[in-house]
């Protein structure tokens, strides 16, 4: 068995798994269409589970695997560096859906929950007027991955972003380098919302001639295993990473720091990584001891600071729709709320 990497989100039980995806897919729904007679546009925002960038034929590194975002691609806009700010599933969509990344939101470990002070853009679009609708004619769609998967190579961050659907906007392909953090703005300014004041996330550009000046991206990642409470789930990740060894860096934390084309990974009990995306884009060739001044500012740079809360603490959440509920039990997000005397979770970190 190989080594069961971070993106493979080993060993957590249905119930965690529940409660922390569930919002995530909730506000996913949520952003499908807007309501009443309003002009501002219907968003679906698709959100593709564990799909790295190379493996969406749009990009050219793969054989026709993905032919309808392939169409969306080329009726619309392609961001050739796009880049997730965790590598698994739940703090890359918290960033996602909040436009914090996972160290400003704290959604690091599988039990872990958004603090309520943090809106959604689920909750912001809704605040706007926006409702749960079907599917129709002339809507926005944005179409994104929370990370890649790993296949012994370190492009874990590396997502597809494709947008189809942007009134007056010729096809093209963005090669500005842009995080998932940005794609919250973007909806925002596309429906006429006001921009969420200290959230470190810019507009996604819209023409391959938008400037942006310079930028460091930074992705993050806690091991779970040192933030859980839970023996039961420590145990079960020590399980899932009994294959690992000390070179694959497993259980560490990490932060990268990308400013195009040099990517830093920074480990906390590990030697650091440079790569130039450029020239090594599957990162093979550690560059930190010929680059090391380069390497010591990227690692020097601060990532943005935590933002002001959007509501007051005490302020409820609104529950979700129980149709809703429902229908992800159907889908297997949910367990039962009365699980059977003796029955097992099993184990499906992505």
């Amino acid at each position: 068995m190989p080594c069961a990497v971070r993106s493979s989100y080993a060993s957590e039980p249905a119930q965690h798994r529940s409660r922390a995806l569930a919002p995530w897919v909730f506000a996913c729904v949520l952003c499908l269409a807007c309501g009443g007679s309003s002009p501002r546009p219907p968003i679906l925002l698709a959100v593709l589970d564990t799909t790295r960038v190379d493996a969406v034929s749009a990009y050219g590194r793969a054989g026709r695997t993905t032919p309808y975002l392939d169409a969306l691609a080329t009726s619309g806009l392609r961001y050739t560096q796009a880049y997730s700010q965790a590598n698994w599933t739940l703090p890359s969509h918290a960033s996602l859906f909040v436009g914090l990344l996972p160290s400003q939101h704290g959604l690091v470990s599988f039990t872990a929950a958004l603090d309520q002070s943090f809106l959604t853009l689920a909750e912001r679009l809704r605040e706007g007027g926006y409702e749960t609708a079907g599917v129709n004619e002339n809507l926005i769609i944005v179409a994104t991955a929370d990370h890649g998967e790993h296949f012994g190579e370190q492009p874990l961050i590396h997502v597809p972003v494709i947008v189809h659907g942007l009134p007056e906007v010729s096809p093209a392909v963005i090669d500005a380098p842009v995080r998932l953090l940005d794609i919250l703005p973007r909806v925002l300014a596309w429906v006429g919302a006001d921009r969420a004041a200290g959230l470190p996330g810019r507009s996604l550009p819209t023409r391959p001639s938008d400037e942006h000046e310079p930028r460091i991206i930074f992705s993050e990642y806690v091991d779970p295993a040192d933030e859980e409470a839970s023996e039961s789930l420590r145990q079960g990740i020590a399980d899932r990473r009994h294959a690992c060894e000390p070179a694959d860096k497993v259980a560490d934390d990490a932060r990268i720091a990308l400013r195009w084309p040099h990517k830093l990974i920074w480990y906390a009990r590990h030697a650091n990584e440079l790569y130039d995306l450029r020239a090594d884009p599957f990162e093979g060739s550690n560059a930190t001891e010929s680059s090391s001044a380069l390497a010591a500012e990227l690692e020097a740079a601060p990532p943005p600071r935590s933002p002001r809360p959007d509501r007051a603490p005490d302020e409820p959440r609104p529950s979700p729709d129980p149709a809703l509920l429902e229908t992800l039990r159907v889908l297997g997000y949910l367990d039962d709320p009365e699980p059977h005397e003796g029955a097992t979770h099993g184990a499906d970190e992505k």
